[in-house]
């Protein structure tokens, strides 16, 4: 950096205006100059008059080399003159977060520094123990209320899965039973027919065996086709009917005999 107490104001404009001109790209060569005319000036402690009583400042110097104001500001912001470089825009804008926070509320500006570091996962350059500390805390904070989301949402899967279990079981249940009551029915049908077949059967026997009124309705009679009915074959049943015709002529002569 160039001495300032050295400094003059001509000859400064001198190296300027052809940087200006010429600007391409910003230069620290440029800046560097810009930056010293500006302390310069500032040092003076007010405004000078040079031999043709003219008075200087700093806006008349950027008068002097044509360059707008608020465009000097902007490039002085970048200038690091310690270092002698220009800071890129993301250093710029870390300093005014670091100049801004110094004037905040003190828990306010640990806050900023603990969110840049979360969102960015790199610590700003004012950080500090309390900030460490709190910074801690909100990562074990944040910790915890992933792990109870976590927590709730399997706790909310388990539930879902369960009511789905219990309705498929639901659903099982309530096709056994209809398969059930569908099997009940279609027995109920079968074993009506037969039993209509099987009635329909015995009255063209007892209309073919010529009975009586009184021994169609005659219980004696059903029962006595009952039984014949369950023997296992044919041969069974003639034998069974002749022991029955026996049987009933028998009790017809025993009856005869005691009229």
């Amino acid at each position: 950096m160039s001495d300032i107490v050295n400094w003059d104001y001509e000859t400064s404009i001198q190296r300027v205006k052809p940087m200006v001109i010429n600007w391409r790209n910003l230069t620290v060569e440029l800046v560097e100059e810009l930056y010293n005319a500006r302390e310069a000036l500032r040092n003076w402690g007010g405004d000078r008059s040079n031999v043709t009583n003219v008075t200087l400042s700093w806006s008349t110097y950027l008068d002097d080399i044509g360059l707008n104001r608020m465009t000097v500001h902007r490039w002085l912001e970048r200038y690091e003159p310690e270092e002698r470089r220009l800071l890129e825009p993301e250093e710029v804008e870390e300093r005014k977060q670091i100049e801004t926070r110094s004037k905040q509320d003190k828990q306010i500006s640990i806050r900023d520094r603990v969110n840049i570091a979360i969102n960015t996962g790199q610590k700003p350059k004012d950080w500090d123990n309390e900030t460490e500390y709190e910074y801690r805390k909100e990562l074990r904070e944040r910790a915890d209320r992933a792990r109870r989301i976590t927590e709730s949402n399997q706790r909310i899967a388990e539930e879902e899965e369960r009511r789905r279990k219990l309705a498929e079981e639901a659903k099982t249940d309530e096709e056994m039973w209809r398969n059930v009551d569908e099997v009940k029915d279609e027995l109920f049908q079968r074993l009506a027919g037969e039993a209509i077949q099987h009635y329909e059967k015995r009255a063209k026997l007892k209309e073919r065996f010529k009975l009586s009124q009184d021994g169609v309705k005659d219980v004696f009679i059903d029962a006595i086709m009952d039984y014949l009915d369950e023997l296992q074959d044919d041969n069974r049943r003639i034998e069974a009917c002749n022991n029955i015709i026996k049987v009933c002529r028998n009790i017809s002569v025993e009856l005869q005999k005691v009229k």
